[in-house]
Parts: structure tokens; C-alpha cells; sequence
């Protein structure tokens, strides 16, 4: 859409995409200034509940003129597609800065304070909001609260007569679509967020806004959701009979009647609730006046400036800078900075930016003071190494960006064999240095070693250097060297766990049988979770082995689950879970599992592959596209990308497209097989029939070396509508344990067939639920 005239709004980028709506910046061609335009995902547009959310979003908001509310100037269509027109923010979601870094309390409270203003004005007009959470509210460059998405608000009685009023010619479908939308019994919001009324279907009143306004406050002061369960019915047990920990045992420096006030917005029976907005916002005003004027009482004292006594609770340790000139020892420098994040990411009262993140900064001179605003922390750590023969010199230099102070440096000169002990030393002067009072079980975690052996680590380092690459070509290399590691060090948990994920990784990609790699996968596998049992990556790997090979889900969630409650930060363990929930057909809960791995570590390219795989499969076209897109700006080289935009072009209908995404990444996979067989499938999908079996053919004769023939023979097979043949394939397929069965019932390519005997027994043997 980029560069269209739609209406007089010429596209300029898109700037959001959710379930229930696409968002693109637009410039407006009559009055010159810049718009967002909100559109209908392509799969609802047709859909006349979600034109009815969109319809009822344009007349509540509208219906408001509040510094806080997003304003809405129009709602129009073009060539019968219907959107919204909204004035452009900069900035980013309430979500996305709580996950970004804690909020110092003064701005924690201005902004509540300004989402208590939005809330009162829109229940003095009549409108419910009903969908508070922190993905609705949006801060803009200037910090000024703008609440979002009226699209679930109910209307009093008072508030649909100014609405009627305005409109008489559409106030009949409002209150015709009333009962469908917002009728009693019907439980509409988000989960985490919604009241005990909400969730139980009651008839609802405003005060159901105060109680999620609530959860965002907690959220917003703990950085933690304040009903979080694995399932819709364990949160909603919560919700309904669960208290949250006190916010205060999780941040102590939480005022006592911040504390007070969420607790209250908390209470699960109404009456014991803030009663009005007004009340609510009274109190946050109050809070707000005696945090200002103790302040003012502070500065007029200008004493000298202290030593800062408090906890910096968050770091990005940026990639080492390799001095040695030699690439070959790139492995060296990268795997110091990623055990640095490792055994500091296990710290809980500190925010470690994850290694995708800040490895986007490797080879780049930028100023800490701009990397700190821009990545959203508190304290940066630089460095460089170098090695000279069995010599290693590493440099390092901790500041605090917020106090423009100079917090400790560090120039190490060691043998490489006290690797170790250097590596050691630095985490734990970064956390005396950054005042995080490590507990005595802290310090014992900060100084575990997963290997003693210095040759063993050095061979695991280089591993690392390659896995973190995600090819097949580096999956290869990654595996010689936990070959090396596992040599030195039989029990060297990690590597086994790694090893696992390698071949793994092999099978998944096409690169070896399945009943080949999966074996040497199970076997490295289950040692990594016997000698590492509390290591999240060893149970992840069992995980991702039960659900690709064994086809056995009750032991995927299992192990998958294990390596959340491990790591619940990790975002590989929330990307396992996530595909075990799609597996499952609950494509919604295994699309929010992998949006949070995504928020966890937004630069890495997996997650963000993960994002766009879950939403192809869920049927959410245009959100897996822009998400595919997003990933080839980022990489252009990322072939896997290319593979699943295809398809999704496909389902549009835009064959140019398919067609020259897969040419263009064919040659940077030096041909490989899978990308081959995608262009077979564009062929058949374009009516070129016999270039896609002249394809075919080619691979069918290329035999062993291509370990998911049979897989994408089905495909293939099943576009060129042959039925029987796709049979015989998907069958052969099932004999070879191809791990993409697994997939199998939520692929909508073959739900042509979900009649047929063959394939219902197909099913039966993958145990499909």
C-alpha cells in the first residue's frame, strides 16, 4: 500500500498491525499534516462484528475531545474497504516501555495520573472502555498519555443517546448490534485484565475500567502482570479468587499510597472498588502534588551531590570489541560478552538486555549516553579484548549513563587457562559496582562454572559463535565443535544441549533424515537435562525433539513448560511453548507466547521468524507478511523468511510477488532443496503445471540429499490437485517421521483432504489431538 492515494491520504508506512486491525501513516493531501489510517485485517473485512468494532471504535472516540484520547477525525471507505482516520502519534505503547525499563515513581505516577483524566472524561460521556491494558495506552515522544482502541467500549444509556443523536441514521445498527457485541453472558476483553465481572459475563459498569486500570498500575510498578497463569482458566481463576503478591514486595521503593491506591482499583467486589474515575484520579492527584512538592523541598537544599546509594537495575553489555585483527578469534570476544549476559541475566533484580539485542551494535562506535536511550537502560558496559598467543587482555568500563558517571574500569591481563577466574571477576564487580546486594545464594549462582575445563569452554565458545548464526551451514560447524567440547568434558551440560539443538535444527531444515538426526538429538538431549536438570535449554531441546520427532505432546508441554518456569525470561523457552500451543490448534495463545519471546529479545531473528510462522499458520496473512518483510530488511540473507512469505503471498493472490521472492532467495541458499520445491509450489499455484513437476522430477532424482522430498512432494502434489498422489506422499512422509507433520492439522493446505479415510488415519498415526 505504500505510496497509494486512498481517499485524499497518500500511505506512507505502515506503522502497527494486531488481530484486529492494520495501521499505516498517511499524509493528508487537503489539510497537509500526517494521519494514521486504521484498516481491517484482510480476513475481517467482510466480517460484520469487526466492522461494527471498527464503526463503534470511530463513534466513541470521536464522541470525546480529550487531551488523552487519541483523537479520531473521520471514518471512511475506499473501494469498500471501511477505516478510520487518527491523528498521528510518535512514541511507543505503555507494553513496550514497561518491558524497555523500570519506571522511576514521579513519572509512573504522571502517567497514571493522565490515564485516570482519559478514564473520567470517557465515563462522563457514558462510554466504557472495557479493554484497559498496557498495548491500548500509548506514550508519545513529548510523555503524554494517549488512551487507544474504543473498539469493545459499551455505551450507557446516556452515552448512546449523544451518539444517536450525532448519528440518527446508523443509531439502529448500534443498538442492533448491542446485544451481539456487549450483551450480558459474553466475556469481551483481554484475559489478564479483565474484572471478576467481566470474566464471569455479568452486566458491566464503569467500574470494570478502574479494575483494569488497576492491573495496568501493577504491571506499570512491578513490571510483572498481576494475574499470570499458562492457561485462560488457571488466569481466570486468579482473576476470580487469587491475590496478587503487594507490589511493594516486589519494588520497595514503591510509595505506600501508590501501593494503597492499586490495591484498591484491585479489590474483586465492586463496591469495595473506587467507586468513579474521579475518586481514583483524586487520589493519584494527591500522591502526585506531595512526590512534586518533596521534591521542590530537596532542590531548594542544592546540597553537594551525593554518591548514588540506590540499585541500577538495568545493563546492555555491548559485544566486546575484538583488537587481535584476526576474525578467526571473533569466537573469543563474542563468547566472553555472551557469558557476561548469561550469568548476569540470572540476577533477578536485574535487567540484562539479551544477546541479539546488543550484538545489532557490534563493530559500531556509538556514544553510551545515545545507546542508553535508544536501547532503554540505565548503565552500559564496553570493552575489548585481545589475545596474544596463550595471553588474554580484557578491558572494560561500566558507566551510568542517567548520572553521567564513570562507575568502574577494568583492565585484565590473565593466561587463558584463568578464563574463568577473569570472566568471574568482572560479573562480580559489575554487580558490586551497580550496588545489587547479591544475596549469598546469588553470589554461589554468579560463580557456578558449567565447565572447568579451559579447552572445553573455548570449543563450546566457538559453538556458540555458530549456532547463533541459524543456518544449516552453521549448524554443521556448530556441531563439529560441541563435538570438540563434549570430548574434553563428557558432563558439559550445555553443549550437550546445544549438540541436541544442532542436529535438531539439521533435521528440521531438511538437511538430514529425521531418523537419523532425531536420535543423536534424543540421545544429547536427555544427557544435557541429567547433568544440567535446572538448564532451560536442555529442557528445551527434549521439548522440541517430543514435539517434532516423537509426536508425543503431553511430554512436549511438559518439558516445555519446565524450561519456562526455568528461565522466564528466556525467549527460546517461550518460543518452544509457543509452538507446542500451535500444535495444539490454539493458534491465539501460541501467537501471544511468541509475541512475549519477541518482546524478550526484539532483534533476533528467530523470534521474529517465530512471530510471522504462528500468524501464517493462524490464517493472519497480512500480519505474518509485514512481519517476514520486517525480518528481510533486517537481513536480507535470512532465507528461511523467504520461504514462508511465499506461501503467504500466495493466499493474497500475489503470484508477482511469490515469484520473485523466491528467485531472488534461491541463489543466497545456493539452491536449496526446500526453496526449490517453494518455487514448484508458486509454479502449480500459477498454472504452471509442468514447470512445477519438471521441478519435482529434479528432486525426486536428487533422492537421499533431499530429506523432505516426500513433504513437499505432498505439497506440490495436493496444488496440482492430485489427490491420490498427495496420499501416497504425506504417507511415505509419516513413515519418515518428518518433523513438519507435526503441522500437519493446522495446515490449511491440505484441509481439502480432512475427509478422506487416508488422511484421517495419517492423522491417527501422528496422535493429532
Amino acid at each position: 500500500m505504500i505510496g497509494q492515494i486512498i481517499s485524499h491520504y497518500r500511505v506512507i508506512e505502515k506503522i502497527g498491525d494486531g488481530g484486529m486491525g492494520v495501521v499505516w501513516a498517511a499524509d493528508d493531501t487537503r489539510l497537509a499534516r500526517r494521519v494514521a489510517l486504521k484498516f481491517l485485517p484482510d480476513e475481517l473485512e467482510r466480517d460484520a462484528l469487526a466492522l461494527e468494532r471498527l464503526k463503534r471504535e470511530a463513534q466513541a472516540a470521536s464522541s470525546l475531545n480529550h487531551p488523552h484520547i487519541c483523537t479520531i477525525h473521520d471514518i471512511d471507505s475506499d473501494h469498500g474497504r471501511r477505516f478510520i482516520v487518527m491523528e498521528f502519534l510518535d512514541g511507543q505503547t505503555l507494553k513496550h516501555r514497561i518491558v524497555k525499563s523500570a519506571f522511576q515513581i514521579p513519572e509512573m505516577v504522571e502517567f497514571a495520573t493522565q490515564i485516570a483524566d482519559a478514564l473520567e472524561a470517557a465515563h462522563a460521556q457514558g462510554i466504557m472502555h472495557r479493554d484497559i491494558k498496557p498495548a491500548n495506552i500509548f506514550i508519545t515522544e513529548r510523555g503524554m498519555v494517549k488512551v487507544l482502541d474504543f473498539g469493545l467500549a459499551k455505551f450507557t444509556r446516556t452515552g448512546q443517546q449523544r451518539v444517536d443523536n450525532a448519528q440518527r441514521s446508523v443509531g439502529a445498527l448500534a443498538r442492533s448490534t448491542e446485544e451481539v457485541l456487549t450483551g450480558s453472558g459474553v466475556a469481551l476483553g483481554t484475559m489478564p485484565y479483565m474484572s471478576p465481572e467481566q470474566v464471569r459475563g455479568d452486566d458491566l459498569d464503569a467500574r470494570t475500567d478502574l479494575f483494569s486500570f488497576g492491573a495496568v498500575l501493577y504491571e506499570m510498578a512491578t513490571r510483572r502482570m498481576a494475574f499470570q497463569g499458562n492457561t485462560p482458566d488457571s488466569i481466570t481463576d486468579k482473576i476470580l479468587n487469587g491475590e496478587p503478591v503487594y507490589p511493594s514486595q516486589i519494588n520497595p521503593a514503591l510509595p505506600a499510597a501508590l501501593e494503597a491506591i492499586i490495591r484498591k482499583a484491585l479489590e474483586k467486589q465492586r463496591s469495595l472498588r473506587y467507586q468513579t474515575a474521579s475518586d481514583l484520579l483524586a487520589d493519584l492527584q494527591r500522591l502526585k502534588r506531595d512526590i512534586d512538592s518533596r521534591r521542590q523541598r530537596d532542590s531548594d537544599i542544592v546540597p553537594p551531590m551525593p554518591r548514588a546509594t540506590k540499585a541500577i537495575d538495568s545493563l546492555a553489555i555491548l559485544p566486546l570489541a575484538n583488537e587481535t585483527r584476526d576474525p578467526e578469534t571473533d569466537y573469543l570476544s563474542d563468547g566472553i560478552t555472551e557469558t557476561l549476559i548469561n550469568n548476569l541475566s540470572q540476577l533477578p533484580k536485574l535487567r540484562v538486555l539479551p544477546r541479539s539485542t546488543v550484538f545489532r551494535y557490534k563493530g559500531r562506535e556509538m556514544d553510551p549516553t545515545a545507546l542508553s536511550r535508544e536501547l532503554g537502560v540505565r548503565a552500559v558496559l564496553t570493552g575489548r579484548v585481545v589475545q596474544r598467543a596463550d595471553t588474554l587482555t580484557i578491558k572494560v568500563e561500566l558507566v551510568d549513563v542517567a548520572r553521567q558517571a564513570h562507575l568502574w574500569g577494568g583492565n585484565f591481563s590473565r593466561k587463558l587457562d584463568d578464563i574463568f577466574a577473569v570472566q568471574e571477576e568482572i560479573a562480580q564487580q559489575i554487580s558490586e559496582h551497580m550496588r545489587l546486594h547479591l544475596s549469598p545464594q546469588e553470589k554461589k549462582k554468579l560463580a557456578a562454572r558449567d565447565t572447568g575445563n579451559r579447552e572445553a569452554y573455548q570449543a563450546f565458545l566457538r559453538a556458540l559463535y555458530f549456532w547463533n548464526k541459524w543456518t544449516p551451514t552453521s549448524s554443521w560447524r556448530a556441531l563439529e565443535y560441541c563435538r570438540l567440547a563434549i570430548e574434553k568434558d563428557p558432563g558439559y551440560a550445555p553443549a550437550h544441549a546445544v549438540m541436541a539443538d544442532c542436529y535438531t535444527s539439521l533435521a528440521v531444515f531438511g538437511v538430514l533424515p529425521a531418523k537419523e538426526a532425531f536420535p543423536k538429538a534424543k540421545a544429547a538431549a536427555s544427557k544435557a537435562v541429567e547433568m544440567g536438570p535446572s538448564l532451560s535449554d536442555a529442557h528445551l531441546a527434549v521439548g522440541l525433539i517430543s514435539l517434532y520427532f516423537d509426536w508425543d505432546w503431553d511430554t512436549a508441554e511438559r518439558y516445555f513448560r519446565r524450561a519456562v518456569d526455568l528461565s522466564p525470561h528466556s525467549a527460546r523457552a517461550h518460543y518452544g511453548l509457543s509452538l507446542w500451543l500451535l500444535v495444539q490448534q490454539r493458534q491465539q495463545e501460541a501467537i501471544q507466547e511468541a509475541d512475549c519471546a519477541l518482546e524478550l529479545d526484539p532483534l533476533s531473528l528467530p523470534m521474529n521468524f517465530n512471530v510471522g510462522y504462528l500468524n501464517y499458520f493462524a490464517g493472519n496473512n497480512d500480519r505474518a507478511i509485514a512481519q517476514f518483510e520486517k525480518i528481510l530488511e533486517m537481513d536480507p540473507s535470512f532465507v528461511l523468511a523467504s520461504l514462508i512469505l511465499c506461501p503467504a503471498y500466495l493466499r493474497k493472490g500475489l503470484l508477482p510477488e511469490a515469484l520473485a521472492t523466491v528467485e531472488k532467495a534461491l541463489p543466497q541458499s545456493r539452491n536449496w532443496s526446500s526453496l526449490r520445491a517453494m518455487l514448484a509450489v508458486v509454479y502449480a499455484g500459477s498454472g504452471r503445471a509442468g514447470q512445477a513437476k519438471e521441478i519435482l522430477e529434479e528432486l525426486k532424482k536428487e533422492g537421499a540429499s533431499v530429506p523432505l522430498l516426500s513433504y513437499w512432494a505432498a505439497i506440490i502434489s495436493n496444488v496440482l490437485q492430485e489427490k491420490e498422489q498427495t496420499l501416497d506422499w504425506l504417507e511415505k512422509a509419516c513413515e519418515e517421521r518428518i518433523g513438519l507433520l507435526a503441522l500437519l492439522k493446522v495446515a490449511s493446505g491440505f484441509r481439502n483432504l480432512s475427509q478422506e479415510p487416508r488422511y484421517q488415519a495419517i492423522l491417527e498415526r501422528i496422535g493429532m489431538p
